[in-house]
């Protein structure tokens, strides 16, 4: 399972228990009040604020992860990155130094 998809089922369970706990609330009669409107949103919409903020994306990628992609990859793939990397000497081909 993705990590961005387990971001969106933590989201959906937590808006899903706000939800039954407003429900539940207002069943037993709970006054409806400015202030009890205004705490239950920011204490029902912060937590997934913060799990978006923390939690962008992928993290980058470690050196041992570039290392290891870099020594199995094709012959030709290997051979293309290493000629990117390394420009040819001047005079070695025949041109004038």
């Amino acid at each position: 399972m993705s990590l961005k998809r387990i971001h969106i089922t933590v989201i959906t369970v937590w808006f899903v228990a706000l939800l039954l706990i407003v429900g539940v609330g207002l069943a037993n009669g709970i006054p409806i009040t400015l202030a009890w409107t205004l705490s239950l949103l920011i204490f029902g919409c912060l937590p997934p604020v913060i799990l978006l903020i923390l939690f962008r994306g992928a993290p980058p990628r470690t050196i041992g992860q570039v290392l290891y992609d870099e020594e199995h990859a094709t012959p030709e793939i290997a051979g293309r990155s290493l000629s990117i990397e390394r420009a040819p000497e001047p005079g070695i081909d025949g041109s004038r130094s």
